[in-house]
């Protein structure tokens, strides 16, 4: 990590134990971990809000969400993402990843990713002018407006936490690691 004081915190938390005991065991642990752990109090609203979030009730699938999370973190060549999501990667640069791979088994019909997908990538790259008329696909594909309100909300703070591990050279585990 470039941010040595941040990496060797004596702070007490969660996050800060767990890095301790998986070091001192020889493990690799998810690097992240280390900005988590400074300062625990902000660490315990982000685990709250990113659960609520991703898990909570909603009219998107938690899998249509993880989805939108790695969507974001591919389309941003977030190095952090490498090892979990490679199967979305060329997908991703072929502009084809609402019909094929784990976007086609989703569990959502096609047209309907593909319409809230094409809305993710003008939310997520480039810096996103969104206009009333971008929200005319996702509703003629009958998506609700909470159903968008909660990819767009899935999408920011995904892309502030691939900005935050890469601004702070947070490094990847390895595949092993992940398995």
């Amino acid at each position: 990590m470039f941010l040595p004081d941040v990496e060797n915190t004596s702070q007490t938390s969660p996050y800060a134990e767990g890095v301790r005991a998986l070091q001192a065991s020889g493990s690799e642990y998810p690097k992240i971990w280390h900005l988590l752990a400074h300062p625990p109090q902000a660490a315990e609203h982000l685990a709250a809000f990113k659960q609520e979030i991703m898990r909570g009730e909603c009219p998107l699938s938690p899998g249509i969400r993880e989805l939108i999370a790695a969507f974001t973190s591919v389309a941003n060549h977030c190095p952090f993402e490498r090892n979990t999501t490679p199967q979305l990667r060329p997908s991703y640069r072929e502009a084809k990843i609402w019909s094929t791979g784990p976007f086609r088994t989703s569990g959502a019909p096609g047209s309907l990713k593909k319409a809230l997908f094409r809305f993710i990538g003008k939310v997520n790259h480039p810096l996103p002018e969104i206009t009333v008329q971008d929200m005319k696909p996702l509703h003629d594909a009958d998506w609700t407006d909470e159903a968008v309100y909660y990819a767009i909300t899935v999408c920011a703070p995904f892309n502030s936490y691939n900005r935050w591990i890469d601004a702070s050279a947070v490094h990847a585990m390895s595949q092993e690691a992940h398995r």
